[in-house]
């Protein structure tokens, strides 16, 4: 999520900073919007970069030190009835003796019984308005291990009101919002291809990730 999150901030080549047209403020998203959970792999530059881009952080170290309960209670704090929450949530932010099948495994991330509270915590609030989950390489994975979870924790965090639209996407290289129009489905089923995607007002977004912020 590092670079991803440093353009949506206005931080990286102008092609990608720019992507949808130019911003008045010269971002897409505003630094005190975002949440970052469960970071733990973070160089000196990143910190520094971090703490300067004015990015709320709740690493492993306050999750060990506090519990998933405080750090959710306080990233979910400012959230309203306005709100549109978009939740990206990267599989390496499980711990990889529960998630093996990631691109880069970080050890010491949440437990199943912490990420499952921190998705329970996320629908409880009735604002998600749209997820991305990335990061899934099923050539890693593990007898399915890393697909499941990720499918059990996209089922936790996805209570939709029933005046809400939804579309979503499970291919067995992972999930992308694609476009916005409104499929019906469970999400029993690895590798086959349903999509949610919910629409609503405001903009706010939570990361659940093991990375932070590029700082190149």
């Amino acid at each position: 999520h590092g670079m991803p999150v440093a353009c949506l901030c206005g931080h990286g080549p102008k092609e990608l900073i720019e992507l949808g047209g130019p911003h008045a403020s010269g971002r897409i998203l505003e630094p005190r919007v975002i949440r970052q959970i469960g970071i733990r792999s973070v160089d000196a530059g990143e910190k520094r970069f971090v703490h300067e881009a004015g990015l709320e952080v709740f690493d492993m170290r306050y999750i060990d030190e506090m519990g998933m309960r405080q750090a959710m209670e306080l990233a979910l704090a400012t959230i309203d009835v306005n709100t549109h929450l978009h939740v990206s949530f990267d599989v390496d932010f499980l711990d990889p003796e529960i998630a093996p099948g990631v691109g880069t495994t970080v050890p010491g991330g949440p437990t199943f019984r912490e990420a499952q509270l921190c998705m329970e915590m996320i629908a409880d609030t009735g604002r998600l308005a749209s997820l991305d989950v990335m990061e899934l390489n099923p050539a890693l994975d593990v007898r399915n291990k890393t697909a499941l979870l990720a499918v059990d924790g996209s089922d936790e965090i996805f209570v939709v009101p029933d005046t809400t639209t939804y579309l979503w996407s499970l291919s067995p290289m992972g999930f992308s919002v694609t476009d916005d129009r409104v499929l019906a489905g469970d999400l029993s089923g690895v590798g086959s291809t349903r999509t949610y995607y919910a629409t609503d007002g405001g903009a706010y977004a939570l990361f659940l990730s093991s990375f932070a912020l590029a700082d190149e």
